[in-house]
């Protein structure tokens, strides 16, 4: 078999105006087609099916096909790192240790996956090379694996002839190593109640570090309430390919590291409708950010938590709308769950996809629209955003000095098509052509991701006083 290759690059691209200096870049190099044993025609929309689906809109999935990333090129490491002294406090050892924890955002998923290239391209590892870490240990599955749990790919081809856009999936080396079956309570519509049956699950393959060794201690789907609580919830899947050292529970293992600079990110679990930005714990408990927050503001170090963007307002839920979908139904009557038609999302599906396609016989056509699989309010949505964003932070916060990094107003000015980078790139929201939405439509490309780094570094700047360069946006432009 062969492995990946690495071929090196130069880096020539400066923000910030300070000095890069010349930094290798991940080729890809004709590795050998791995198909798993089991054929797998959708794999991550199967594992998105563990406890609650999140993630990533799980239709639209036409085809399969092999997919070879062409390249991870990765901006250079700022040349000189005098600044780092003032993150550090140590000037005969400037080197920094950079802790990134969070949800689906940190963790690098986009294009409908988790991946190894999402994770290279995130936000944590961009900033980490802004700090002279060019080494930030995240849970990559095996080079071979590099397809992780497979990534959506646009098509052309539409069966359907509705009007979203149609995916291929992955189909080679992926990081699935075989499935499982286990007695779930599975929803049945026909009799209103909630049964017993097997279920199939897919098994990833392990990293093959531990969690102790992570810089990156964010997994998809994590919601950060329930981080230290061993209950049902769609990261467990992604939590359980990474061991502890002497069998300890994920949180222990956070809170047993330290760092000289830490980033939080709360609620991109919520980007679906029928997942909440924020979970609930055990009353009177205290939230999980908050202890580990103490405990390394305790120990000196210097960190920010971002809130949470209106989701609802992405453009992959506002690709249609209600007066189309009437007239796509000749004006028969469409059984709405909400009666305020002021700010409809719509979820791009198989389903509303059929009901607006000129192909599909109206008789055919499912004229009842379920609340969050369907549509959802974004009226609503926003109203909950909002107030995560106010009383919710202002709790877990309390009496806590940490700057909050602005997400929700950073999208609000990418999402009004009026945002441009320092280096004089126009950040593009729209969706499926834009440059700052991956495939999926909920979290970024590597340029977008990028630009976020850049958002909590001048956060950071700003409350503690420091001068870490700005990421040069233009190097993840065409990405």
């Amino acid at each position: 078999m062969s492995i990946l290759s690495f071929a090196f690059a130069a880096a020539c691209l400066m923000g910030c105006n300070q000095p890069i200096e010349t930094e290798p870049e991940t080729v890809y190099s004709n590795p050998e087609i791995v198909y798993p044993d089991t054929s797998i025609f959708r794999p991550f929309q199967e594992i998105q099916k563990v406890g609650k689906k999140f993630q990533t809109i799980e239709q639209l999935v036409v085809g399969s096909q092999p997919y070879t990333p062409k390249a991870i090129p990765l901006h250079g490491v700022p040349l000189n790192l005098g600044f780092l002294k003032k993150v550090k406090g140590n000037p005969l050892n400037p080197k920094v240790k950079y802790l990134a924890v969070g949800s689906s955002l940190t963790a690098g998923v986009r294009d409908g996956g988790y991946f190894n290239e999402g994770m290279l391209t995130s936000y944590p590892n961009i900033i980490a090379r802004q700090l002279g870490i060019a080494d930030l240990k995240m849970p990559l599955f095996d080079p071979q694996d590099y397809n992780g749990t497979g990534r959506k790919i646009p098509t052309d081809f539409n069966p359907s002839g509705g009007p979203f856009q149609k995916f291929n999936i992955s189909s080679n080396n992926l990081g699935i190593q075989g499935f499982e079956q286990s007695m779930e309570d599975v929803y049945d519509q026909t009799t209103g109640s909630t049964v017993k049956k097997p279920v199939e699950r897919p098994l990833l393959k392990k990293y093959r570090g531990h969690m102790e060794d992570l810089d990156v201690v964010a997994f998809p789907g994590l919601i950060m309430e329930l981080f230290e609580f061993n209950t049902s919830k769609p990261s467990k899947l992604f939590e359980a390919r990474v061991a502890s050292r002497g069998g300890k529970a994920p949180f222990s293992a956070l809170m047993e590291k330290d760092a000289d600079i830490f980033t939080i990110e709360l609620g991109s679990q919520g980007f679906v409708p029928n997942v909440p930005e924020i979970g609930g714990g055990p009353n009177g408990y205290e939230h999980p950010m908050t202890k580990f927050i103490k405990k390394q503001l305790a120990a000196g170090a210097k960190g920010c938590i971002s809130n949470i963007p209106d989701y609802s307002k992405f453009p992959v839920y506002h690709q249609v709308t209600f007066a189309e979908m009437k007239k796509a139904t000749f004006n028969t009557p469409i059984q709405f769950p909400f009666e305020d038609l002021t700010n409809i999302c719509f979820v791009p599906n198989g389903k509303l996809d059929s009901l607006m396609s000129p192909k599909v016989n109206i008789a055919l056509k499912n004229l009842y629209l379920e609340a969050f699989s369907d549509v959802f309010s974004g009226n609503i949505r926003s109203n909950s955003i909002n107030t995560t964003n106010g009383a919710f932070f202002d709790y877990i916060l309390k009496d806590i000095d940490i700057p909050i990094v602005d997400l929700y107003n950073l999208y609000e000015k990418i999402l009004a098509g009026n945002y441009t980078t320092h280096d004089g790139n126009l950040v593009d929201p729209s969706y499926p052509k834009g440059n700052f939405f991956s495939n999926d439509g909920l979290y970024p490309t590597p340029f977008g991701n990028a630009v976020i780094a850049n958002e909590f570094i001048r956060t950071l700047n700003k409350h503690y006083k420091l001068a870490i360069p700005l990421v040069p946006t233009s190097a993840y432009l065409n990405q």
